[in-house]
């Protein structure tokens, strides 16, 4: 019967058949149904109506998480509305949201002429910004859009996906605060629309943000609060929804507190790999290759391992504090490895993919302490530690300071060395960054054990100091019996010949006990003695 109808509606010409054909595109896209929606509008011949509904029905499925549906529907419509500007212009969204960037580069490359419209002028900016979210070029398309991005088009959904497309572009260049405000908008329009693929990632943008500020505490919270919306969308296969779940087991991995990081990486990199998020996978890969660097079996091929996934690709853009947060870790990992070559063209990479920031300058530091070469160390710290190379993140002045402490032990300024070591707690102590005083090696180890400053025996340096041992990096070398006395003797300014007339031993021996002290406790003064020995409970 409906073909029949069908039939004799044809014969009143097409005009009849296009504008039943908008109508009842119309119908379901109110009522939800959005293939369908999709199929009618195509057939219609009306080009606004056609886009419109597109538009709405298109980029509603988009990101609600079925691009794979829009793909698939597209594909069973005629070869000739293929061609329609609209429909590129869908086809081009629904391949991006699949990781695949090669129709939306062909069709901006094109040149099309478009529809003089808002919604399609917004819509092409958001085709520009997720290509280049893909492909790279991100400063340079944000720098030729961002005038315009805060257009509203009047169409949730449209709206929707390009806030989404600024905010990530916005993240990867390292404007967190114009990150923000996108994601928070691309969340609303997303959560009054029902997108959950969308709204979803809008929450990641905003953990990520705040990861990459430092707040770990707020990772965690808004962590908990995005997963009971994940369980109330129906636990959907997201890949921005399991990155989060990647920083919430980072944050303790970072604290000391945990650890089953690695297997958590590698649910979740199993899980995006085979979504479409290929540049991210990638990243969580790298990860995965950090955790596994200590104890590697074949050096080499762990070291490849790091270079591979952790070094900034140009066509597979990831967020510029990304590769701060990671480079410092992966720089220490090849110094174990032993491979310092492959290390040399990291930091290099790393410097060219993220300009001349304090992160920089502390890898190049951290490999010149390294390598023994400690003036180059002080020399390549400076612009960090002075300010005129600024830090992305607030977590890498910590390393910066832990740096500055080991070049000045080697220096024989072992006073300076715990100043810097109190700065370095003093920055790590609100959010308990702790893992980086454990990869910072022995040397910093021995100024931890010294206790011999204010701020390496306050509250936060016992936690460290505890977590330290607990991962069996601090051992501290015990004082032995005698050193013990001759320490107790010290702090009540006893002098050398006292203490030898006092234990029955000659002038030199104290000389050596003494020695044997500033070394252990890393003091180089009486000043420094007395706290040390006050700390220890030697009185």
């Amino acid at each position: 019967m409906r073909e029949f109808l069908y039939a004799r509606l044809k014969d009143r010409g097409e005009a009849a058949v296009e504008e039943l054909e908008s109508v009842t595109a119309e119908w379901f896209a109110a009522e939800q149904d959005h293939e369908r929606a999709m199929f009618h509008a195509a057939r219609s011949g009306d080009d606004c109506s056609t886009s419109r509904i597109l538009r709405r029905s298109g980029m509603q499925l988009i990101l609600m998480g079925y691009a794979a549906e829009v793909v698939a529907a597209i594909a069973r419509l005629p070869r000739p509305l293929l061609a329609e500007p609209a429909m590129q212009m869908l086809t081009a969204s629904a391949e991006l949201a699949q990781g695949e960037p090669a129709s939306a580069a062909a069709l901006l490359e094109s040149g099309s002429e478009l529809e003089d419209s808002v919604p399609v002028r917004q819509w092409w900016k958001g085709l520009e910004l997720h290509t280049a979210v893909r492909r790279g070029g991100l400063s340079e398309t944000l720098d030729r859009l961002e005038p315009g991005l805060d257009e509203a088009s009047g169409e949730s959904q449209l709206d929707t996906y390009v806030f989404l497309q600024a905010a990530m572009a916005e993240l990867y260049t390292g404007e967190l605060d114009a990150a923000d405000r996108f994601a928070r908008l691309a969340g609303d329009h997303a959560h009054a629309a029902g997108t959950a693929a969308a709204e979803l990632q809008a929450a990641a943008i905003l953990n990520t943000a705040d990861l990459f500020r430092g707040r770990m505490r707020e990772v965690l919270r808004s962590g908990a609060l995005l997963d009971q919306r994940w369980s109330a969308l129906g636990t959907p296969d997201d890949s921005f929804y399991q990155v989060t779940r990647v920083w919430r087991y980072w944050v303790p991995f970072e604290q000391m507190l945990v650890a089953d990081v690695d297997q958590t990486l590698r649910v979740a990199t199993d899980i995006i790999e085979s979504g479409t998020e290929p540049a991210i996978a990638r990243g969580l890969r790298g990860m995965v290759a950090l955790l596994n660097a200590e104890g590697a079996v074949d050096a080499h091929a762990a070291a490849l391992a790091l270079l591979e996934n952790l070094s900034p690709r140009e066509d597979m853009p990831l967020p510029v504090h990304w590769y701060a947060m990671m480079s410092p870790f992966a720089t220490r990992a090849f110094n174990q490895l032993g491979e310092l070559a492959l290390r040399d063209r990291f930091i290099q990479e790393v410097g060219a993919a993220i300009g001349e920031v304090g992160e920089v300058a502390v890898l190049h530091a951290i490999a010149a302490l390294h390598d023994q070469e400690f003036e180059s160390a002080r020399v390549a710290l400076a612009p960090a530690l002075e300010g005129s190379a600024r830090c992305l993140l607030p977590a890498s002045m910590i390393d910066a300071w832990l740096v500055a402490a080991c070049v000045e032990v080697q220096a024989g300024c072992p006073d300076q060395a715990q100043v810097s070591l109190s700065f370095a707690l003093a920055l790590a102590e609100p959010e308990e960054h702790i893992r980086r005083f454990a990869d910072a090696g022995p040397v910093v180890a021995r100024l931890l054990a010294a206790r011999a400053t204010p701020g390496s025996r306050g509250r936060f340096a016992d936690r460290v100091r505890e977590r330290l041992a607990a991962a069996g990096v601090l051992v501290e070398e015990e004082l032995t019996r005698r050193e013990r006395i001759v320490l107790a003797a010290l702090s009540h300014n006893a002098t050398l010949r006292q203490i030898a007339e006092q234990e029955f031993i000659s002038p030199n021996t104290v000389k050596t006990h003494v020695r044997n002290i500033y070394r252990k406790l890393g003091v180089s003064d009486r000043d420094s003695v007395t706290a040390a020995a006050h700390a220890l409970g030697i009185e």
